[in-house]
């Protein structure tokens, strides 16, 4: 009985050894099931996070100030520019040889640019205005190929100088007060318009800049840049204009987009990057808009082509749903699009009248091979693009 006993006793040990090993197994598979688990929640998490933070910089937008600052003047005020949009807005639809486009925006214009010039001379500076008829013809590759011939089309151009300022070194500011046949066109461009007015105010407000500023709105671009030609080809002060930025849309609001610069002139790019509090721009949209994979164009090209100058080229894209229909009207517009552009922008020029290339001899310049000029002999180009709205690099090839 005893010998039975212990048998059973060894017996039951040597039985109970797998299942302790099984044991031991199985807890371990839940710990490397646990861990795992935690391994991928942790990526989910980033992941969230990420695009999470990805989705909020995209869609942010700086508050809209209302009204000027008496304490600092010199900053843009978004709520000016919407108030010329709105101005432009009500007087309808402006096509090219409507009385809305030729007569009513015009005057509206020009009587906000007298009062400028009132301001101006207050400050010490100048602001000369001048209301330019143009016609002429050129040939334009876009879509197909064809030559262009208008008549008698309007540009509203000013000129802003200080005391001992050089006329022959300007930055040139460009927008369209026109819209397309069907919409009263508050973002493309009527926004834009109101934007230079105020980059007028503001940099009368602000310290002198070291270059003029010539202004140039004008009342054809829809009809496929043609008053933009009249300008750069025909107008007195265009041989003096030695950089552009030219404001435009395809959509209704969000954030701008920097999307042709140069051509080379990384000196250009790194202005902006300096200076733009919220930079948002990519080498890519103009390699899409240079292949022509965008049916589209502005007078930015008219202004480097015809004018030989490089620059900026910048627009609002979101919600293009709007873009030449009766949907871009004034309340669909984000009011924190036109307080992004204005701060960037308004930041840029005041950068760009500093950089000692903007004063440079002509004998001290290269030109591309198409014929632009620029600082750079010997440059393929620039790259540039933005991360996340907060860093900007650029850099030539």
């Amino acid at each position: 009985m005893r010998n039975r006993s212990k048998q059973s006793k060894e017996v039951d040990h040597t039985v109970s050894t797998p299942s302790l090993h099984r044991g031991v197994e199985k807890e371990l598979d839940l710990d490397q099931s646990s861990g795992l688990c935690l391994r991928i929640l942790a990526l989910l998490f980033f992941y969230a996070a990420f695009l999470g933070t990805v989705q909020y910089l995209h869609f942010w937008l700086p508050e809209p100030v209302e009204s000027t600052d008496p304490n600092h003047p010199e900053k843009f005020v978004a709520g000016n520019a919407i108030r010329h949009m709105e101005a432009l807005c009500a007087l309808g639809v402006r096509n090219v040889g409507s009385r809305a486009n030729e007569v009513h925006a015009p005057e509206y214009i020009l009587a906000e640019l007298e009062t400028l010039k009132i301001e101006a001379s207050r400050v010490g500076a100048e602001l000369e205005i001048d209301r330019q008829y143009a016609s002429g013809a050129f040939y334009l590759g876009f879509l197909t190929d064809f030559t262009s011939v208008y008549h008698n089309l309007t540009n509203i151009v000013a000129r802003l100088h200080w005391p001992g300022v050089s006329h022959r070194h300007a930055i040139l500011l460009g927008a369209h007060y026109d819209s397309a046949w069907n919409s009263t066109g508050a973002v493309d461009d009527a926004i834009q318009v109101g934007t230079l007015l105020e980059f007028a105010r503001g940099l009368l407000a602000g310290p002198p800049l070291r270059t003029s500023v010539v202004f140039n709105l004008n009342g054809g671009e829809e009809t496929v840049l043609q008053a933009a030609h009249g300008f750069i080809t025909q107008h007195r002060w265009a041989k003096d204009c030695r950089m552009v930025i030219n404001l435009e849309a395809a959509g209704a609001g969000g954030r701008e987009l920097l999307f042709q610069t140069g051509p080379g002139n990384l000196w250009l790019a790194s202005a902006f990057l300096r200076a733009a509090p919220y930079p948002h721009t990519s080498v890519i949209a103009q390699e899409l808009f240079h292949a022509e994979i965008i049916p589209g164009e502005t007078d930015y090209r008219i202004y480097r082509d015809f004018g030989h100058i490089p620059g900026f080229d910048v627009a609002f894209i979101m919600d293009g749903w709007a873009y030449h229909t009766e949907l871009d009207a004034p309340i669909r517009f984000t009011p924190g699009s036109a307080q992004r552009l204005g701060e960037n922008y308004l930041a840029t020029i005041r950068e760009v009248s500093e950089a000692p290339e903007m004063l440079m001899d002509p004998s001290e310049q290269s030109y591309t091979a198409g014929g632009v000029w620029t600082v750079e002999s010997g440059s393929r180009g620039t790259v540039f693009y933005d991360v996340l709205g907060v860093a900007v690099f650029a850099y030539s090839l």
